[in-house]
């Protein structure tokens, strides 16, 4: 949780433009207070840190926000480091303990995993490494939502930011839609209809992608983004990590479904409306 800050630390109300989204109307200033960004950030902080964790004592299994080239002979030094970093911002986001600090570092390190992605994007054009990149991208841009939240950055950095989330969710909805039959396949066999929620759910994240781009209605779909994340790691990756609790990839999957639910609480934030209460602290 973030704490009430010192003098030291970053201020507890932080005005922020609002309506300058690509295609948003509307202006304006709104004041975010850190009490209102402490369930999301908490969430998001957890989901990280424990990825981070994975990556230290997993250092084998490929990793989703360091991809490292095989041929390096130091790779599995430089996840584990990379891990040490994730994790450590994760804590300092928690205590609030220079969480400004830790959103920062977390941001910059999740930046370099969406760069290295762009290698083992080109030699597999044709295979979901895209979309595995864009995960990495959304939460790196969810990261630097929440450092221009925690203390004051330009405000390019925040649009291009959302920008990127964005462009994630419309990718997401697209893997939908190119990979269905893998959806299909991880759907869990006591919902009926697994063809149906794959469609309406790689529809939903185009919606949502379109939301946030246009700034209509974005805030309303990144709390409906909240909630859905929230629900996938109850209803489809807990189950499957109980069922198989040796498999990295299944932790990996469910880190990154809580990463995102918290992820799109943050965005919903960095979205208030003016006239919410956000100097007392109420959302």
């Amino acid at each position: 949780m973030l704490p009430a800050t010192t003098d030291t630390e970053t201020t507890d109300e932080i005005p922020v433009d609002a309506g300058d989204a690509p295609g948003a109307v509307g202006g304006g200033r709104q004041v975010v207070t850190q009490r209102t960004l402490r369930g999301g950030s908490a969430i998001f902080a957890v989901a990280i840190a424990a990825m981070g964790v994975l990556m230290i004592v997993r250092p084998d299994v490929p990793a989703v926000f360091m991809p490292l080239p095989a041929s390096l002979s130091d790779g599995s030094v430089l996840v584990v480091l990379s891990g040490v970093g994730l994790t450590a911002s994760g804590v300092a986001i928690l205590v609030g303990r220079r969480a400004d600090l830790g959103a920062l570092s977390m941001a910059g390190l999740l930046t370099l995993g969406s760069i290295l992605h762009i290698g083992p994007v080109r030699m597999n054009p044709g295979t979901p490494a895209w979309a595995v990149a864009f995960e990495t991208v959304v939460l790196a841009a969810a990261a630097w939502t929440l450092a221009g939240l925690l203390r004051r950055m330009p405000e390019q950095v925040r649009v291009v930011a959302r920008s990127a989330f964005s462009a994630s969710l419309i990718a997401f909805g697209l893997f939908h839609f190119l990979y269905h039959a893998y959806i299909e396949n991880a759907v869990p066999e006591w919902i009926p209809g697994h063809a149906f929620w794959t469609y309406a759910i790689g529809g939903a994240l185009i919606a949502a992608g379109l939301a946030v781009w246009t700034g209509i209605q974005a805030r309303l779909a990144s709390t409906l983004l909240s909630i859905m994340f929230g629900s996938w790691v109850f209803i489809v990756h807990a189950p499957r990590v109980a069922a198989s609790w040796s498999n990295a990839d299944e932790w990996s999957s469910l880190f990154i479904a809580l990463a995102c639910c918290g992820a799109s609480w943050i965005l919903r934030e960095s979205l208030a409306p003016e006239h919410d209460s956000y100097a007392d602290g109420t959302a």
